[in-house]
């Protein structure tokens, strides 16, 4: 499934990111937790069945647009499940 190769990807990346950190590089590891970040989003997004028009891409602009949607007309619950290393916890997006 799509929305499992987004959630594997941003656990790679926060574990990326908690060992750049410990190393003290501190811009990699914004840089890997930014992208952690953003592939949950695309996980949470797809596994509530919300998903890009036909022919558009996933990028930084859909993202923000399902996010920022106006709530009383866009009233959408994203949930992440299971565990996930205890950084990426259960949310929900409303």
């Amino acid at each position: 499934m799509l929305a499992e190769s987004y959630l594997s990807k941003a656990k790679e990346n926060l574990r990326i990111a908690e060992i750049a950190f410990e190393e003290g590089c501190y811009n990699a590891s914004v840089n890997r937790a930014y992208y952690a970040m953003l592939q949950a989003a695309i996980a949470a997004l797809l596994n509530g069945g919300i998903e890009p028009k036909l022919g558009k891409g996933i990028d930084h602009g859909w993202i923000q647009s399902r996010f920022s949607a106006d709530k009383e007309s866009h009233k959408t619950e994203v949930r992440l499940g299971g565990e996930h290393n205890g950084a990426i916890r259960d949310t929900a997006i409303t």
